[in-house]
């Protein structure tokens, strides 16, 4: 909210993972949790949600807003560079 961390971030609903020997992304529990990242180290199995901090670094984001545009938000999901292909061709 400060602006000193990462402008992403990601919250996913999805099993537990871990990545095997072989460098494969495998589940390892059958029972969702939710993992908030910044899409670095776990590989989304599904749908999420992201938000996007659109402020140079160091900038806060104003909270007093119940809707500001200097976050961005929306839905992604594992084929979500697929569907961005399809829609521009």
């Amino acid at each position: 909210m400060n602006g000193t961390g990462s402008p992403q971030l990601f919250v996913y609903y999805q099993p537990p993972q871990k990545i095997n020997e072989a460098g494969e992304v495998q589940n390892i529990g059958h029972h969702p949790d939710f993992f908030v990242t910044n899409g670095d180290g776990i590989k989304l199995n599904g749908k999420g949600a992201y938000f996007l901090r659109c402020l140079p670094p160091g900038v806060a984001i104003n909270e007093k807003n119940g809707y500001d545009p200097e976050v961005l938000f929306g839905e992604v999901s594992d084929n979500s560079v697929c569907s961005l292909n399809a829609i521009m061709n």
